[in-house]
């Protein structure tokens, strides 16, 4: 979990490269690594392709680390599969938690 970097920079011909806040609020991000079953993964496609139509909504859940509050996030990318084992599918989540 780390807080996403919210500075717009310029570089003028002359002198100091200029930064600002792109936003007024600012978001986190949050990656982590799950295993799922066939069926789990079939799922969160399901879930990530039609409920979300592609990543492009959000939608809310307890947050991933703390497990004691929820919250409102949105997929950074899309869901893949790293690695195989055993009939189960480790699959790196990026999210954005949104304010």
């Amino acid at each position: 979990e780390e807080p996403e970097r919210n500075v717009a920079s310029f570089k003028p011909e002359v002198g100091p490269e200029k930064e600002r806040r792109r936003t007024s609020i600012d978001t986190d991000l949050i990656s982590y690594q799950r295993w799922f079953s066939d069926a789990e993964w079939e799922s969160l496609l399901d879930f990530y392709k039609n409920t979300l139509r592609s990543g492009t909504l959000e939608f809310v859940r307890r947050h991933p680390r703390s497990q004691s509050q929820y919250g409102t996030f949105k997929f950074t990318s899309s869901p893949k599969i790293a690695a195989v084992s055993g009939g189960y599918y480790l699959v790196p989540i990026s999210l954005r938690k949104m304010p």
